[in-house]
């Protein structure tokens, strides 16, 4: 049976036999099929696919396209109102001026590589922006459109502490999906006490990685504020596991045990979620999330003391309405946990009146 002869493409280099033939040389491959070992057998395509025969001549592929792309009607042609990001787009002339110049045409987003035009040209911008808004650091701007929606509604939260969010029907489905991947969506239906859809949410992302320890411990502390506590327990055991050193769920695991009037066990894992807690501030003092954690362990351990001098540390040190907004959200779930908690409740008390100092 003769061997089909080899399509080599003029506008595609690499499709000569002789250059495919080198390149798996220089890389210690037998063939292509090499690089798709990991793929598992069953998700691999067996047979050809049903194309037609391909257009090895480049003018020949470009009048079939152009073709099919006269076909259509454009919105240079027509006004639409399509929404779901199909909408009327100007780009201004100087901005593929700028873009083509040679200092811009670098590789996909230029980190590993010489990218000085592209970093040379976002300090000038962040310069200049600096200087307009009176500010002594301005960051650099989100990646896309996608990824600034989806921080843009994250600063929304954090600033108004609010949890439910207004999206147009009309959104492109794309950017609606990174908004929910990036807004932690599990996250937020705990926050709105939509227990059930968050549950199915962290599962979700368990399913996807079994070893995605953050979700684990969310869904624990889910369970354990439905009062699900054996569940909880599970969830906790097989974080801790997969990241022994976390001090927040030694912290979890904790309440988890004295919801159960486990004492013993409580007081083990405080300790030790303290003593992380604890190495921590002593190589970043100001590192006020930590402080403000350091200062809730104490609080549930039932050192008291301890917790009022850790909490009035950050309120004078000038911890951000953010970072206190934070903590009185962490105090709430503690205070759902055991009402009666009077010290947790003039610390919250202490919390939000400062918190309502500083923003006014």
């Amino acid at each position: 049976m003769n061997k089909e002869k080899p399509i080599v493409y003029p506008y595609i280099p690499n499709s000569v036999p002789a250059a495919k033939e080198q390149m798996l040389k220089e890389v210690g491959a037998e063939s292509v099929e090499d690089f798709y070992q990991d793929v598992p057998e069953k998700l691999r395509l067996k047979g050809m696919m049903n194309l037609p025969p391909p257009l090895v001549s480049e003018y020949a592929l470009k009048r079939h396209v152009e073709g099919i792309l006269g076909k259509n009607r454009t919105c240079g042609e027509y006004l639409n109102f399509l929404g779901a990001g199909c909408y009327q787009h100007h780009v201004p002339a100087v901005c593929d001026e700028v873009n083509q110049r040679g200092e811009f045409l670098t590789a996909y987003a230029g980190e590993p590589y010489d990218d000085h035009g592209r970093f040379q040209a976002l300090f000038e911008y962040t310069s200049m922006m600096g200087e307009l808004l009176n500010m002594d650091v301005v960051n650099v701007p989100t990646y896309d459109g996608f990824q600034a929606a989806a921080t843009s509604i994250r600063m929304a939260a954090r600033i108004t502490g609010r949890g439910q969010v207004l999206i147009c029907q009309t959104i492109s489905p794309d950017k609606l999906f990174k908004i929910r991947a990036i807004a932690s969506r599990a996250v937020t239906y705990r926050m709105l006490e939509r227990y059930e859809e968050a549950l199915a949410d962290f599962s979700r992302a368990v399913e996807l990685d079994p070893e995605y320890e953050w979700a684990m411990a969310g869904r624990g502390e889910t369970y354990r504020l439905i009062g699900r506590y054996e569940e909880a327990l599970v969830d906790f055991n097989q974080a801790i596991g997969l990241e022994p050193e976390q001090d927040w769920y030694r912290y979890d695991r904790a309440l988890t045990y004295q919801a159960l009037g486990q004492t013993d066990q409580a007081q083990s894992d405080f300790t030790l979620a303290i003593q992380r807690a604890r190495e921590r501030d002593e190589k970043g003092p100001h590192d006020w999330r930590n402080t403000l954690n350091l200062a809730l362990y104490h609080l549930a351990a039932g050192e008291a003391e301890e917790a009022e001098c850790l909490y009035r540390d950050t309120l004078s040190g000038g911890a951000s309405p953010y970072r206190l907004r934070e903590a009185l959200h962490d105090l709430d779930d503690f205070l759902a946990l055991f009402p009666d908690h009077s010290q947790a409740q003039a610390t919250r008390d202490l919390l939000q009146t400062h918190l309502e100092e500083i923003t006014i």
